[in-house]
């Protein structure tokens, strides 16, 4: 729809059973509107809305029966107001937000049944606030993201379940969000990262389960 501007008419909403999917809605700047909801069945989904500009309006949220999406839109600017999420059963994906900064707000966020996947957002510099964040069933993909200097801090997270990939974060320096780290359940890629020097934060990594390929990285010294 358009010509809708505004979620203001939300206001009482408190559970959705299934998904709630936000796309194509050209005119919405703001996702304010729905302050009193706080379970999500399956999906957020908020795809393609041209004048978004942040995520606010999601603060009573508790839950995500499924998973989390971001995708192209264009004016995204920070991904932030999920201060009491606890729980997403499935992935996290960011992926094509040409104007995102900051990705933050997810500071009680402590079980993840999916993967993180943050891909093409080619001015995104900071990733914070997922610092509760426990053990992982899925994978961690941080994926061309051009402007991205370093991970958040997880400092709880000893496995992930899936693969770990580094791929063509030009400029990248740093992995040491990921101290805790003590086993890769899946493959481990680190590759293309043009200003990466070390490789510190695997520091307590004991076991990757499949492959490990390290590759292209000109500044790697360890």
């Amino acid at each position: 729809n358009p010509e809708l501007i505004s979620l203001s008419g939300l206001s009482s909403l408190q559970n959705i059973g299934q998904s709630l999917v936000i796309k194509l809605m050209q005119g919405l700047e703001s996702l304010e509107g729905m302050d009193a909801l706080r379970e999500i069945g399956n999906y957020l989904i908020i795809d393609s809305n041209r004048k978004l500009k942040n995520s606010s309006g999601f603060e009573k949220l508790e839950r995500i029966g499924g998973g989390l999406e971001f995708s192209y839109n264009d004016s995204l600017e920070t991904i932030s107001g999920f201060p009491n999420i606890t729980e997403i059963d499935g992935i996290i994906l960011i992926r094509h937000n040409d104007m995102l900064t900051g990705i933050s707000g997810f500071s009680q966020l402590s079980d993840l049944g999916g993967n993180i996947d943050i891909i093409n957002n080619d001015i995104l510099v900071e990733w914070t606030g997922f610092d509760q964040l426990t053990d992982m069933s899925g994978s961690i993909r941080i994926l061309n993201n051009a402007s991205l200097e370093k991970l958040a801090e997880l400092p709880l997270v000893t496995s992930i379940g899936g693969d770990l990939d580094f791929n063509t974060n030009t400029t990248l320096r740093s992995i040491n969000g990921l101290v805790a780290l003590e086993s890769v359940g899946r493959d481990l890629y680190i590759t293309n990262q043009t200003f990466l020097e070390d490789l510190d934060g695997l520091a307590g990594l004991q076991q990757v389960g499949r492959n490990m390929i390290i590759n292209s990285n000109p500044l790697l010294e360890n």
